[in-house]
């Protein structure tokens, strides 16, 4: 197979952002997400996103999904040299939102996702169905959760304040 020329590189490009679009027409929220945002909101909490995708989709999908309006701040991976498990994305994020990262809380469904935010010095809740939940503990996830459905304010100050 010959080297691709850079009307072919362009156009793989393309192609690959038009299956990328074509198949977030499936992306769905955890159950219980929309509302546990709207609290923590009403609670008048700051909320980032540190995601290690490109800007594009990510604010693609916050758009399609109707959840940037949301957060205060989204940091991507286009803004840190190194992705997770480097807790960059984390450290970006709480210096935009003004906050030191001990005092943050990150919600992650990916081991590389809980080491970034432990390897930031955040407390951290695992979201995954039970069959993986004890991956997440492992990677040092503080408590694990099926979904956002059970996830208050009053109930992350029940599990994390003493």
């Amino acid at each position: 197979m010959g080297e691709l020329d850079a009307d072919q590189i362009v156009e793989y490009g393309h192609r690959k952002e038009q299956f990328f679009r074509d198949e977030s027409a499936h992306v769905r929220t955890i159950d219980g997400l929309l509302g546990f945002l709207e609290n923590l909101k009403y609670e008048q909490l700051a909320l980032a996103v540190a995601s290690s995708g490109s800007r594009s989709r990510v604010d693609f999908l916050l758009d399609r999904l109707d959840l940037k309006r949301l957060f205060q701040v989204v940091v991507t991976g286009d803004e840190v040299e190194q992705g997770k498990p480097h807790p960059a994305v984390f450290l970006t994020a709480a210096q935009h939102l003004g906050i030191d990262p001990p005092e943050l809380m990150a919600f992650e469904d990916a081991v590389s996702g809980v080491k970034a935010a432990r390897s930031a010095g955040m407390m951290c809740v695992g979201i995954a169905q039970p069959d993986r939940a004890a991956t997440l503990v492992e990677a040092g996830a503080n408590y694990v959760v099926p979904d956002f459905r059970p996830l208050s304010y009053s109930k992350l100050q029940q599990m994390f304040v003493q």
